[in-house]
């Protein structure tokens, strides 16, 4: 909100020169001090730059971050992103979506700077995402097209992760005769690993290339060697690998084919398993490859690079999860492929391929994209055709036999969805909103009106941002001070700090409603700016798991939020082709297709959220009574971001925070809250049923994942149903409707 100040300030700075000057000190300094930088919403910084031709006091007040965390830029990069900062930033974030990953701070600032020099009308919300794709081919430049495509299938790489055979295999409890199936079949398709190193060292022509593609072939040849311990050590013939299973020869087809130059890999396989499967499309390349011997090589490359980037992912995850691996059976396996050796094998293809690619044309890039996905693709496959292990609880949703467990799945939407937060969206449509109401009017009076409007929201903010930062600091050091700091985890106590800041935002509320600074907007304006809107990559996708039943899912899905507009959720999840979820939210006052400034309260709080979250678990165990014993059970799911949702994520059988929230880790370690990676506490519970998750709210352990797809991952596994192109026009009644 403190935009509106800056829109006045520079509108009239004749009029308050000092304030320009004081302002900065006070915001700059608010942002250094220690206790108080996090609580200060981060989406003012994202509002004042949208609608500021040059602010000034954004500017500084990112300075003075830049001086202040100029050795912590990653976490800098974790606050920032939780809450965005405005439409011109999202170029900076991957091309294959909007994922969870900013510039450090230097980088906004000079982009802010940059931005200041635009036109106003350059600089406005009102680009869609779909608009600003063509921008986002520009990141990852550090890293070249290797980061960029190893990027680009973030999803396949979680879906590996959270595979069945990888998890068992990382918490140990894989079976011998699983392993045994795995080696043989790796070996196999190792032999054919060595072979493509050298059929693109025919094809490179630079003698400095050849001599690294040597290089990586003996690299592979010594990793053959170590699968021929593993055989020794497990009684595994190897000669079984003469007969390769259907994935792994699909894998071995496509890259020998790309290295040879061919036009097309064999026909489309299945690959089934008890709860897991994967339908491989064929690899049609619609022309012959490329003459160019140089091209080859590069192709090549793009279809091998995916394999070891992907293990030494793989090895680096487990090892982070896991810690101490020495009694597992498996050890070696994890030692060799979380290895300082092996990651510098790894950089050392991916250069290769960077520097290849560096002289090929923009389409030749696009086809080794294509290559790299699929190749992703087919590792999934891979892992999907070894045996089955048993009893897992991944994927988390669904049984030993395939079938889907009952679950309710419940998530935030500002900043849990969306990239950012609603409330600037909203206050910049009052701000239009004057200009459509008084068409005609004279430039001085439409002047005064913008202005006036200006005061209010800037009266509005300041207010809030002084007294909740105040307030959540004394609600930590009265914990500190009664001594219950450093204790175990007590709900009731988190309850009863949370009610403290709750009634702070009910009278906040009330505070916007007597200001009168959400008036005249028109409602298809809302649903048109929620549409707008982006969601975070992946999570489109996984709603549309859940809520469209094509999987024979049992599912109930909702979404429970603070947003002051329930039509702007429905726009934006319209544009994400989501349908079938309940929303729970407010809603603001309308009076002849107008906000009448008004806001039709339903959710407010965390205390307010964690009503409605009881009420849809109560829902349900009553449409469950006539059901048996064993029907009745259910897992109750809840995705959030921040403090407001602090009481949902620890009653819910599954809690999973995403992103980086500083105020809510803060929170968490003064109440005892533990924050835990969700692939650590998936190792943790290995092996296990998905009845070990049930009943858990006690725990006060909340999980945190990076992104979607670990969430899609860990709840259904991979799946290649596309993205559907429907809209929805409306959805379901919320609770308070």
């Amino acid at each position: 909100m403190f935009v509106f100040t800056i829109s006045y300030i520079l509108r009239r700075p004749q009029q308050c020169p000092c304030f320009v000057s004081d302002a900065t000190k006070i915001l700059g300094a608010s942002f250094l001090h220690k206790q108080t930088r996090v609580c200060v919403p981060m989406w003012v910084l994202r509002f004042s730059a949208l609608l500021s031709p040059n602010p000034p006091i954004v500017l500084a007040i990112l300075k003075a971050r830049r001086l202040l965390f100029c050795n912590a830029t990653s976490q800098v990069c974790s606050s920032i992103r939780s809450r965005g900062i405005s439409s011109n930033f999202i170029s900076h974030c991957s091309v294959s979506g909007v994922r969870r990953r900013l510039p450090n701070v230097n980088s906004l600032y000079d982009s802010l700077r940059s931005n200041s020099a635009r036109s106003p009308s350059d600089r406005g919300y009102g680009t869609s995402f779909h608009e600003r794709s063509s921008e986002m081919e520009t990141v990852a430049q550090s890293g070249g097209l290797a980061q960029r495509l190893w990027e680009g299938c973030r999803k396949e790489a979680c879906f590996a992760l959270y595979h069945p055979f990888v998890v068992a295999l990382a918490a140990g409890t894989l079976k011998i005769e699983s392993f045994q199936h795995y080696i043989a079949q790796d070996a196999f398709f190792l032999t054919a690993f060595a072979q493509a190193f050298g059929m693109a060292m025919e094809n490179a022509e630079d003698e400095a290339a050849k001599e690294k593609l040597y290089q990586l072939q003996q690299s592979t040849y010594e990793e053959l060697e170590l699968h021929k311990s593993y055989a020794k050590a497990w009684n595994v013939d190897l000669a079984e690998y003469a007969i390769p299973h259907s994935a792994t020869k699909s894998y071995v087809n496509f890259l020998l084919s790309i290295a040879a130059g061919k036009t097309e890999t064999e026909a489309p396989f299945s690959v089934d398993s008890n709860r897991y499967s994967v339908d491989v499309e064929p690899f049609y390349m619609h022309k012959v490859l490329s003459s160019s011997k140089k091209s080859l090589a590069a192709y090549t490359l793009a279809a091998m690079v995916p394999c070891m980037r992907l293990y030494a992912f793989l090895g680096q995850e487990i090892s982070n999860g896991i810690k101490d691996y020495s009694s597992n059976p498996f050890g070696k396996w994890i030692s060799t492929y979380s290895s300082a050796d092996f990651k510098a094998s790894t950089l050392r293809i991916e250069e290769l391929l960077n520097q290849l690619a560096m002289e090929l044309k923009e389409e030749d890039h696009a086809t080794m994209e294509r290559l790299f996905h699929q190749a992703m693709i087919l590792e999934v496959a891979f892992f999907n055709a070894q045996l089955s292990n048993g009893a897992c609880s991944v994927p988390l949703l669904k049984d030993g036999s395939g079938m889907s467990i009952p679950f309710v799945f419940m998530s935030d939407f500002d900043s849990t969805c969306t990239i950012s937060d609603s409330c600037p969206v909203l206050g910049s449509l009052s701000m239009t909103s004057i200009t459509s109401a008084e068409k005609g009017a004279a430039a001085e009076s439409l002047v005064e009106a913008v202005s006036d409007l200006n005061v209010r929201w800037a009266t509005l903010t300041t207010d809030y941002i002084r007294g909740y930062t105040g307030l959540f600091n004394q609600v930590l050091l009265d914990n500190e001070v009664s001594g219950a700091s450093g204790r175990s985890f007590e709900y009731k106590i988190v309850k009863l700090a949370l009610s403290k800041i709750s009634q702070y935002e009910v009278e906040a509320n009330s505070r916007v409603e007597d200001f009168e600074v959400l008036k005249n907007i028109r409602l298809e304006d809302v649903k048109d700016a929620g549409r707008k809107m982006p969601l975070y990559s992946g999570c489109d996708h996984l709603f549309q798991r859940i809520l469209d039943n094509y999987e024979g899912l049992d599912a109930d899905g909702h979404i429970i939020s603070v947003c002051w507009s329930q039509t702007f959720v429905e726009g934006c999840l319209s544009e994400g082709c989501i349908t079938g979820v309940t929303i729970h939210c407010n809603e603001l006052g309308i009076c002849e297709g107008k906000s009448n400034g008004k806001i039709v309260k339903c959710i407010q709080t965390a205390i307010d959220k964690q009503r409605v979250f009881q009420k849809i678990i109560n829902d349900k165990h009553e449409s469950l009574s006539a059901a048996s014993d064993e029907e009745k059970q259910f897992l109750s799911i809840y995705i959030g971001d921040s403090i407001t949702d602090l009481l949902c994520l620890l009653k819910a059988d599954v809690g999973i925070v995403i992103g980086q929230n500083e105020s809510l880790r803060r929170f968490a370690l003064a109440f005892g809250i533990i924050l835990l990676p969700l692939y650590e506490g998936l190792l943790q519970k290995e092996p296990t049923s998905q009845s070990k998750y049930k009943g858990r709210s006690g725990e006060g352990v909340i999980y945190t994942v990076s992104d979607w797809h670990e969430i899609e991952a860990f709840l259904l596994g991979f799946h290649q149903q596309a993205c559907k192109s429907k809209k929805l026009d409306a959805t379901g009644p919320g609770i308070c409707s």
